[in-house]
Formats: structure tokens, C-alpha cells, sequence
């Protein structure tokens, strides 16, 4: 069930275009807001709104943001007296379909893109590196750790390196302010959103169209493929949206890409079920992934590296090519993260402070990129 509830556009905090940033007044309360001009067109200050505020009430990881659904505020005068003012229409493709907010894209595969030529022809990776996670917030953190190698002669300078958003988290790629960073900062070469994800540069039907449409399209040298902000665990073997991650691997391996899983390590997290390799991992490497793929984890030491030895030991026989090498050093992973601006570089609310395993587990998922 959805909880909606009317609110008035109090103050318009920050309008990037594809997002706005809004408080609202909801029964004599200040409130936060997300509005997605691409879905309802913007909204204005002293605006009426309809919100839905379900995860809010339920106390979720929406980071306290209720959602605009619809504008009560801005009818234009029509036959009817409620002619909506809409923005042109582009593209075949419909996302979100048969809901109420489905909404028309150009993908880059259909009849009449520009890029459907390119897309015709285009059938391999050329063993292109794909880094495949399932939290964003590996995103930021492998893209500076690219960044580092690329500015320590490890890797070379003109790599263009692509981000993929499936749809197993947020949908519109809109949503992260991670990939407002680093666009900002001239890191990404582009973005591809697929499935009922939308937004990106590129939008593509499915995950192996987005794969060749970051190479062919896109030109990547690398792609990072992951989902947007948001996942969804139930603390049981497969409950959880992560699973999406061995479809992604058998994707690249079929296109003759070169999948690496980026690793999944915490010793701060206090579920004993996410202590060491994540058992979402172990789960997916033991039973899901059927296709060879890199796995990278630097030595740790003491009782954590006991505990990462232990768990490897329970993987052999998978599909895990398995190296344990670091290319950043654990002495150099803050200097290497304070490369990327402000302090949000965090996971599940626990910076490289807190969590430093994390970090230096995500960040060595590069290895298989340097030789």
C-alpha cells in the first residue's frame, strides 16, 4: 500500500534539472522532498503537492525524503480545466510500464536512435574490464581509485571509463549525487541506465545492450556496473536484490568481456552474517555464478585475514579466479579516497574510519585492471 499525504512547496533547496530538492510543508511540518521533473515536469515554490511518504513512515533508508507523485498546483486552463503542461515526447521504449508514471525513452537500440546503426553491429566487449558490484557506494570509491592508478602511471591517462545503473536499486539515476560528483569532476565518460532504470546518457533495454552501448556507443575502455542508491536485504540466502550481480557477470562473460567481482569485506558491520566476504557473496560465488570471473582481495592480517582464508577455503571449486594482491596499499587508502571531494565516501553510514576493510577491499577490486 502507498501512504500519501498532501504538502506545500516550501523552498526549492536545489534544482539540478533531472532532480529537485525540496522542503515541504506536510500538516504543519517541514519536511524533505524528491520531485523528478522527467516524471511530472518541476514544480515551483508555493506549489500544492502530492507525496508519497510511505518510506518515511516506515523508517526506511530513503535518507528521510518523502516523493512528489503529482502537482495539485498547476493547472493550465483547457477544455477540461485540468490539461496538465507536459514536456515533448522522444523515444519508442516505455520504462516503468503500466504503472502510472510510465514515461517514454529514446534507447539507444530502437529504430530512429541515432546510435542503432552501431548498435546493430555491435556483438562482443573486445574483453573489456567490467567492475560488477552490488552496493553504490563502490561506485565513488573504485572510480578515485581509477583516478589514483591513472595519476600514479598505473593505468593510462585516456582510459574512458563508463558507469552502468541497473535497475535493482533507485531508478532514476537522477537520484545520485555520487555520479553528480563525479561528472563534476570530469571522471566519467558517460552513463548508460537500463531495464526500468532511466536517466542516464544512454538508456538501454537490457543489461548486454548497455554493455555494448558503454563500448561501441560509449567508447569505454572499463565499465563499473551497479545498481543505483538503494538495495534490499531480508537476512536470508537469497532475499536479496544483490542476486542481480551473477546475471550481470554471465552478461560480460557472454559478450567476451572480462567480469571482476568487486569485493564485499567488513569487519565493522555487526551482523555476524556480513562479517568477512559478505554471505550475499559467498552465496552468489558458491551457487549462482556458473562462469569463470576475477575476484581480488588484498591480505588482511590477524584474525580477519584467518577469517577470510577460512571463507575462501569454502569457495573452492567456483568459477572465482582468485588473487590475493593489493594494488593500493592499506597505508595509502585515505590519502588515495581524500582524491574524491567532501566527506560522503561511506557505507551503510560507517566512513573509511570505521570501516577501513570496506574500502581497501573495494578499492584492490581494481587489481585485475593493472599488470
Amino acid at each position: 500500500m502507498i501512504r500519501w499525504q498532501i504538502g506545500e512547496v516550501v523552498d526549492i533547496v536545489a534544482d539540478w534539472g533531472a532532480i529537485q530538492e525540496l522542503r515541504v510543508q506536510v500538516e504543519g511540518r517541514l519536511e524533505k522532498a524528491w520531485n523528478f521533473p522527467e516524471l511530472i515536469g518541476p514544480v515551483a515554490k508555493g506549489e500544492t503537492v502530492l507525496l508519497n511518504t510511505t518510506a518515511v513512515h516506515l523508517k526506511l533508508g530513503t535518507g528521510g525524503y518523502h516523493l512528489v507523485a503529482q502537482r495539485l498546483g498547476d493547472r493550465q486552463a483547457g477544455a477540461d480545466g485540468r490539461v496538465l503542461r507536459t514536456p515533448s515526447i522522444r523515444g519508442h521504449i516505455m520504462k516503468l510500464r503500466y504503472t502510472p508514471f510510465q514515461l517514454a525513452v529514446q534507447s539507444c537500440e530502437e529504430q530512429g536512435s541515432p546510435w542503432h546503426e552501431t548498435m546493430k553491429d555491435a556483438t562482443t566487449l573486445d574483453g573489456m574490464p567490467v567492475l560488477i558490484g552490488e552496493l553504490h557506494s563502490m561506485l565513488p570509491v573504485l572510480a578515485t581509485g581509477i583516478r589514483w592508478l591513472q595519476q600514479t602511471g598505473r593505468l593510462p591517462s585516456d582510459w574512458r571509463l563508463v558507469y552502468i545503473m541497473s535497475d535493482g536499486g533507485a531508478l532514476p539515476l537522477a537520484l545520485s549525487h555520487h555520479i553528480r560528483t563525479l561528472q563534476s569532476l570530469g571522471w566519467l565518460a558517460g552513463t548508460v541506465t537500463y531495464g526500468h532504470a532511466f536517466g542516464g546518457q544512454l538508456e538501454a533495454v537490457n543489461v548486454y545492450s548497455a554493455l555494448l552501448a558503454a563500448k561501441h556507443v560509449l567508447k569505454a575502455d572499463v565499465a563499473i556496473l551497479i545498481m543505483g542508491p538503494g538495495t534490499v536485504g531480508t537476512g536470508t540466502a537469497w532475499g536479496f536484490s544483490g542476486v542481480e550481480v551473477a546475471d550481470m557477470i554471465h552478461a560480460t562473460f557472454s559478450l567476451e568481456g572480462r567480469p571482476c567481482l568487486v569485493p564485499r569485506i567488513s569487519f565493522a558491520d555487526g551482523r555476524a552474517r556480513h562479517q568477512g566476504i559478505s554471505h550475499h557473496q559467498r552465496t552468489l560465488i558458491a551457487r549462482a555464478i556458473h562462469v569463470p570471473f576475477h575476484y581480488t582481495i588484498p591480505p588482511y592480517a590477524g584474525r580477519e585475514e584467518l577469517l577470510i582464508r577460512q571463507q575462501l577455503r569454502e569457495l573452492d571449486g567456483s568459477k572465482a579466479i582468485i588473487q590475493r594482491r593489493a594494488v593500493i596499499g592499506r597505508d595509502e587508502l585515505e590519502k588515495v579516497l581524500a582524491l574524491y571531494p567532501g566527506d560522503d565516501l561511506t557505507v551503510m553510514g560507517r566512513d573509511v574510519k570505521a570501516d577501513p576493510a570496506y574500502f581497501w577491499g573495494v578499492v584492490n577490486g581494481l587489481a585485475p585492471l593493472v599488470h
